[in-house]
Order: structure tokens, then C-alpha cells, then sequence
């Protein structure tokens, strides 16, 4: 009895010692316990698992969600992916998986408008077919064909380069979207599991080779070409390949739009070969979420072979962000130095990630001084900026005209280069029915961080109207010919792109030719106005037809008229109040409603009085007060029932669009608080102005008729026969 307790009692405490922390620190012949030899074992057969390689292309149209489905099911069921071996879409998903990224997150990088609107649903390749188009221009106020040329001046002579008009959307979506690609590859370290394959069955391992085999334009070093699979001769390797290509076509044609990689004789060897084929049995719905499905399913009908083969276990991930983890900041060490502060310019520091490469990308393809631009985003977060800018000269002829003036040629031609700033030389001519003029200009464009502008400009014109719209006006108030000589002056701050604080100012000489019976000499005058403006556009339309936005403008200033009737000379001093605001909405594309308000004051304060005196001719007195604007087309020229000292007017109006034609009707109630004794209106009046118009860029014609009646007179709009009827081809308005 004593032997069997003393033999318990050492076998107690050898096992004590076993499981004591402090026999790890003994070079024993066994140093783990006895029940961990289990764990021994499953290490073994762990290290023994073999290499997993995943095979991917993805240059078909719809490997990118037939891919991605699959990646979901092999995290969700535990499937261990120790490399990838890719090409062009398939490689970069894989990339950004293996490097951290939360499938949903790559999910919702993929569905964002850069690369779903722009790539992967092929919109951008639909939209770009080539076609014959006019070079019509698409900022001059004629109706007009524009050639843009940039100038060599490094050679002992001058070549011209024909340049395009504007960027090809198509183009610059594609741009955006491989800075898009090469911004997600730059968050995190290259993973050292990706190989990307070039059409040399070469391997390479950095973020480049990844952008080089994606589909882009003068990109196609790895894009196009068979992928090279494995022979299967290693089998210490589990090799699994993903091809979006169905085994069966729902169409009999549908075929055609997929590039094959995967011959039918090939697959047979790979089959024999014990490789795994993962592929959809048949073409799924035409969506991404339908091809993700297919994608996750077929992963799912290949599991039974995935468990005889490796040992499953659940995924451990993170959710990252679609946001970058730094700021993008550009670099122009490569760029000549007088173009860096202005190219610097372009670049919003208030933005942050990726914005900011896309609202430079889209603000510098409406510059047209960049001959050449490429940006690249370099795996430390940087921007690499490539550019040139030769001086660049716009040529521009067309014309334009109204039933008020008749018809005109127009040309002008402009000068664009960079030095530290942008600077801009040209000159416009017109010559026509109603008269002629010249109009040269210079300006600077793009100071203090492309925020100001400053321009000066001379017009030197003679205006008068047609016969048959001139002897409409009343004799008292007829201009029959105005000549300009003006100087003006213009100071513009931008805020952001759409609001800008201005300062005006007009030095000027006007002459005036009345009716022989009122007047037979020229009357000369000579306006001096400076002025302080804020107005806030609608991106770039013309704020009566624009389809959705607020437009708003106001404007304080001074004005100074000299007026010499021969013998005599008067000089008011007048403060000019100006307010307007204009808004439109679009509840669907073909219907606009829109809501305008403006309101204009000369304020005289002398003598009691609160606007200027008169110059003794009613006509001359007309030319300085402010015109009524109530709708697009009704202020014309000088016509006394359209020009006020004081005045607020209300208006709306409903737009038709089909294309590029449209249909208006612009209604609008005015008060005219200037007490004239001569007008035949009273102080309350209505306007109507229905027209049709038709526009493509600088291409505009409207046709229309106005009329303005008093308030309790309102049954006269419908006497058709007293519109003033009217035609509008082009911008230009004098």
C-alpha cells in the first residue's frame, strides 16, 4: 500500500512540473505538454497546406463585379489566397484587397461616378465616336467658327499646331479615372503578394506594372494579351482560376463581346491538370450587382474541392475608408518655372484626397493655354505634373444680328501665353446694316493664386437702327445714330468659381444724332462711371435660360454726364443702385420654371430732387436712365417704356426643352416709380414675351414678339397685331 501511494504521489508531481510556466525555460526532450501534441500536429498540416495562387484576368467588360463577388465568397468561407497573378482590372481589385481594403469599401470605390458613369460601363467609349463636327465656337458673343493654333518660337521660325476647342470628354474621364487607380494603389504599401504579368509572361511587383496593364490609352504594355496560367507540373501549388467568360451564352451573338482568353481545349488540360476553373455557367443579368452574385455563387458550387484541398478559416478584416489617408499634393520640379505658380494656381488647397485632383483636371481643360498636361499620383501621395505652354492664337469669324439693327461679320482674334501669369491680347471687329466697330483688349489673368483678374479695353463704334424699327419710337425719344469712344476699366476677385466682387470703371464720349426736326445738331456726351459689383452666375449660362441655379447680381456706383447742347454744359452726379436675382429649376429635363426680381435706383440728391435733372431733350435724357429688364429681349435700344430712373420688376417663366430647341414664356410685372407726364403708361404695367429658341455653344437664335401694357389694360395682350416682333442670331448686344 505504501509503494502505490508513494508511486501516485511522484507521478503527481511530475505532472505539475509539466504544466508549470517554468518548465518552458528547460532544454527538456519535451518542453510542450503532453495535450498539446495535437497542436504539433495540426502546425504540421498546416505548413504542409499547399500554396494557394489565384489567377485573374480582367480586361471583359464585367470581370471587375464577376471578380469582386468572388472575392467576397473566398473571404466569407475562408478560402486562403497567398498570391495573385493578374493583368489589368483583376489585378488592381486584387491589389487593393491584398493590401487591406474592406471589399466594401473597394465596392463602393468601383460604383463611384469617376470609374462606374465613366469606364467600366464603357458610357465614355458610346459617347466618343468619332464624327464630322463644325469648329464652331463656344464663348463669342457671334454665332461663329473658331480655329485654335499654338505657336513654336523655339526654332528661327514660327510653326503653327493645330489645337482642339475644347477637351474630349472622353479623354479627360479617363485621365481622372487612372489617377483615381493610381491614388487607391498609393494609400498603403504594395503587397508583396500581388504579380502583375505583361504580355511577355514577365512578373513585376509595384504599382506601376498595375496601371500599365489596365486598358488605357498609350497604356497597353500588359492589357490585350493572353494572361500565361500555370502548367500544373508544381504541385506544391493550388492553383485557382477566375475567368468572368461563361461556359454558355444566352445569345447567339453574344460571344462577340467578350475577348476569349480561355480556350476550350486549354480548359480541358487544366481540368486534368487538377487546376480549379471558376467560372459562371451562364451570363447573368446586365448589372454589377447581378455579375457580383454570379461571381460569389460560382465560388460557392466549387467548395466541396476547396476543403479537400485547404483548410478553411474565416477572414480577418478592417473596414478602411474610400477617403484618403493623406493630402494629395502636386509636384512641378518637371515643369518649366514660369508656368508653376500658374499651373499651382488651378489647385484648391480647401480640397482634400481626390477632389482635389478632380476640380483641377476639370478647371484647367476649360484654360485653353496647356498644349499638353499629364498627372500621375506617385506611390508617396504626390502628383507629378507635366506640362507645356506654347502661346496660343484663337481665330474666330462669324456673325450675328437682330431685327433692330440688321445683319453684321463678326471676327476676332486673341493672343494666350504664360509668364508667372496668363496674359491675353485680342481685339474684336464687327461691320454690318446698323454700323461697324473695333474693340482691342488686354488682360491679366490669374494673379494672387488665379484669384483676380484685371482688364482694360477700348470700343470705338457707330450704332444706329433700322429705319423701319426706328420709326417705331415716338420723334422725341428717337436716336437715329449713336458713335462710342469708350476707355473702360475692370478689377475682378473670384471667390470660387461662380461668385466674383468687381470694380468698374467707364470713361466715355458719346454722340448722339437725334430726328432733324427735334435736334439738328449732334449732341455730345461724356459719362464717367465707376462701380462696385457682386454677382454670382449659374455656371456660365445665360441666367434666362439656364436650367437650374441662383443667379444673382447687384452693383453700387457713381455716374457723371456731360451733356453740350453748342453754347451750354450740364454735369449731373448720380448714385446708381443696381439688384437682381434670377432662379431656376428643373423638376424634369425637358420643363424649367424659373423666378426673376430686379430693381435699379439713380439717386440725385439736390434741390430736393432724387434723379437728374433734365437735359432739355427727352431723348438724351432717356440714354441715362436705367433699362427695364423684365425679359430677355424687350429692352431694345432706347425705347422710353423700357427705361426708368426707379423701378422694380417681378417675372416668371416656363421653359419647353426638345434637344437643343426650347420654347419660352416670360411674363413680368413692372412699377415704374419715375412720375413722366409724357409717358403713354401708367406706373403698374405687365410685359409679355413669348419666343423659340435654338442653342449649340456660341450658336444662339431666338424669334419672339414683346409687348408691355398697363396693369388694368391686361386684355390687350392678346391684340397680337401691337407686339413689337423681333430676331435674335448670336450674344452681341450693344
Amino acid at each position: 500500500m505504501r509503494v502505490v501511494c508513494a508511486c501516485l504521489l511522484v507521478f503527481l508531481l511530475i505532472g505539475k512540473s509539466f504544466s508549470s510556466e517554468n518548465t518552458w525555460n528547460f532544454q527538456a526532450p519535451f518542453q510542450k505538454p503532453l495535450w498539446s501534441l495535437g497542436a504539433v500536429s495540426a502546425e504540421k498540416k498546416e505548413e504542409a497546406r499547399p500554396k494557394t495562387v489565384l489567377y485573374l484576368n480582367g480586361n471583359t467588360k464585367n470581370s471587375v463585379w464577376f471578380y469582386l463577388g468572388a472575392f467576397y465568397a473566398l473571404e466569407s468561407y475562408g478560402v486562403k489566397i497567398d498570391s495573385v497573378v493578374g493583368q489589368s482590372y483583376g489585378i488592381w481589385l486584387a491589389s487593393l484587397w491584398k493590401s487591406g481594403w474592406a471589399l466594401d469599401d473597394i465596392q463602393r470605390l468601383v460604383k463611384g461616378s469617376t470609374i462606374y458613369e465613366n469606364l467600366l460601363t464603357e458610357k465614355s467609349k458610346k459617347n466618343s465616336f468619332k464624327h464630322f463636327q463644325l469648329p464652331v465656337a463656344k464663348n463669342s458673343p457671334a454665332a461663329s467658327l473658331q480655329m485654335r493654333l499654338a505657336l513654336d518660337l523655339d526654332s528661327s521660325e514660327v510653326h503653327f499646331k493645330t489645337l482642339p476647342l475644347e477637351t474630349d470628354s472622353a479623354q479627360l474621364s479617363e485621365n481622372r479615372f487612372r489617377l483615381r487607380v493610381e491614388e487607391s494603389l498609393s494609400r498603403t504599401p504594395f503587397p508583396k503578394e500581388i504579380s502583375v504579368m505583361d504580355c511577355m509572361g514577365n512578373l513585376h511587383h509595384n504599382m506601376e506594372a498595375v496601371v500599365q496593364s489596365m486598358p488605357f490609352s498609350n497604356h497597353l504594355t500588359g492589357a490585350g494579351c493572353e494572361l500565361a496560367l500555370p502548367s500544373g507540373e508544381d504541385s506544391s501549388e493550388f492553383s485557382i482560376i477566375l475567368s468572368s467568360l461563361p461556359k454558355r451564352f444566352s445569345g447567339e451573338n453574344e460571344s462577340k463581346n467578350f475577348k476569349d482568353y480561355y480556350y476550350e481545349d486549354r480548359e480541358l488540360s487544366f481540368w486534368k491538370n487538377s487546376f480549379l476553373m471558376i467560372r459562371p455557367h451562364l451570363t447573368p443579368g446586365n448589372s454589377p450587382e447581378s455579375w457580383m452574385q454570379s461571381g460569389f455563387s460560382a465560388v460557392e458550387q466549387k467548395l466541396s474541392e476547396f476543403s479537400a484541398n485547404l483548410k478553411l478559416k474565416p477572414y480577418e478584416t478592417y473596414s478602411d475608408s474610400i477617403l484618403p489617408w493623406f493630402r494629395l499634393t502636386p509636384v512641378v520640379d518637371s515643369v518649366p518655372s514660369e508656368l508653376q505658380a500658374h499651373l499651382l494656381s488651378f489647385f484648391n488647397e480647401e480640397d482634400s484626397g481626390f477632389a482635389v485632383v478632380d476640380t483641377f483636371m476639370q478647371e484647367i481643360s476649360e484654360s485653353p493655354v496647356y498644349d499638353s498636361l499629364t498627372l500621375h499620383v506617385l506611390e508617396n501621395g504626390t502628383i507629378q505634373i507635366n506640362a507645356s505652354s506654347p502661346p496660343v492664337l484663337d481665330l474666330t469669324f462669324g456673325g450675328f444680328g437682330s431685327s433692330a439693327f440688321g445683319a453684321f461679320l463678326f471676327g476676332d482674334f486673341r493672343v494666350r501665353y504664360v509668364n508667372q501669369f496668363e496674359y491675353e491680347l485680342g481685339s474684336s471687329v464687327f461691320y454690318g446694316m446698323g454700323g461697324f466697330g473695333v474693340s482691342p483688349e488686354f488682360r491679366f489673368l490669374r494673379l494672387l493664386d488665379g484669384k483676380l483678374d484685371f482688364g482694360i479695353r477700348y470700343d470705338y463704334r457707330k450704332i444706329k437702327p433700322l429705319k423701319r424699327f426706328s420709326q417705331e419710337i415716338s420723334q422725341e425719344y428717337r436716336i437715329e445714330e449713336e458713335r462710342r469712344s469708350d476707355i473702360s476699366f475692370q478689377l475682378d476677385y473670384h471667390l470660387d468659381k461662380i461668385r466674383t466682387i468687381g470694380l468698374r470703371a467707364l470713361v466715355a464720349k458719346r454722340e448722339f444724332r437725334l430726328d432733324s426736326l427735334v435736334f439738328p445738331k449732334k449732341v455730345s456726351v461724356k459719362p464717367l462711371s465707376p462701380e462696385l459689383t457682386f454677382e454670382q452666375k449659374i455656371s456660365g449660362e445665360n441666367h434666362w435660360f439656364a436650367r437650374n441655379g441662383l443667379f444673382l447680381k447687384a452693383a453700387l456706383g457713381l455716374e457723371s454726364d456731360g451733356a453740350v447742347f453748342g453754347e451750354g454744359e450740364t454735369v449731373p452726379i448720380f448714385w446708381k443702385l443696381k439688384a437682381g436675382a434670377s432662379f431656376a429649376y428643373s423638376p424634369v429635363s425637358f420643363v424649367t420654371l424659373g423666378l426673376s426680381a430686379f430693381a435699379r435706383g439713380n439717386i440725385y440728391q439736390e434741390d430736393g430732387k432724387t434723379y437728374p435733372p433734365s437735359f432739355g431733350l427727352e431723348a438724351i435724357d432717356n440714354t441715362i436712365r436705367s433699362e427695364i429688364i423684365a425679359t430677355p429681349f424687350s429692352n431694345t435700344w432706347y425705347l422710353r417704356e423700357f427705361r426708368s430712373h426707379h423701378y422694380i420688376s417681378a417675372g416668371v417663366r416656363l421653359g419647353l426643352r426638345l434637344g437643343n430647341f426650347s420654347a419660352w414664356l416670360f411674363g413680368s410685372y413692372v412699377h415704374d416709380f419715375e412720375e413722366d407726364k409724357f409717358s403713354r403708361l401708367e406706373n403698374s404695367r405687365l410685359v409679355l414675351e413669348p419666343l423659340l429658341r435654338y442653342s449649340y455653344k456660341s450658336i444662339e437664335v431666338s424669334v419672339g414678339m414683346t409687348r408691355m401694357v398697363n396693369l388694368d389694360s391686361a386684355n390687350d395682350l392678346t391684340e397680337f397685331s401691337d407686339y413689337r416682333y423681333f430676331v435674335q442670331v448670336g450674344k452681341f448686344v450693344f
